[in-house]
């Protein structure tokens, strides 16, 4: 007995695995994106208030790809036809996220946050900005 509900549990879980996404997986991912995209523009504003560490700031930069990777793997789903274009959509902004994030990590490698030197990441808040929006707006 024991083997057969180890085999009906797998094949339940790769059952879940291989599910559709649906439209509640979509706004998760939708939301999630939007919230990691308004945590990095406050971890911008906190770099450039020097009220954190270098060190934090690469550590919770690191956290929020993690954190959007995770969230991302609905996305790895097969879309019902009526919901294709929704995860497209969805899969261009975790895209676009993790490259703002990526981009973030390279400027606090390069220490744009010194003195005269923080127009890295303002723009880069700029991004986060039309990323929340965007996904808001799907």
């Amino acid at each position: 007995m024991k083997g057969v509900s180890a085999t009906l549990a797998l094949g339940l879980a790769l059952a879940a695995c291989n599910a559709a996404v649906d439209a509640d997986g979509l706004a998760r991912v939708r939301r999630t994106i939007g919230a990691t995209a308004a945590e990095a523009n406050l971890l911008i504003e906190e770099t450039l208030r020097r009220d954190v560490t270098r060190t934090y700031a690469r550590i919770h930069r690191e956290k929020l790809l993690e954190h959007l990777h995770d969230a991302a793997e609905e996305l790895d789903r097969p879309a019902p036809e009526t919901l294709a274009g929704d995860a497209e959509r969805a899969r261009q902004l975790a895209v676009a996220l993790a490259g703002a994030l990526q981009s973030l990590g390279d400027a606090l490698a390069r220490g744009d946050a010194a003195p005269g030197n923080a127009d890295a990441l303002k723009a880069l808040q700029q991004r986060f900005t039309t990323i929340r929006h965007d996904a808001a707006a799907s």
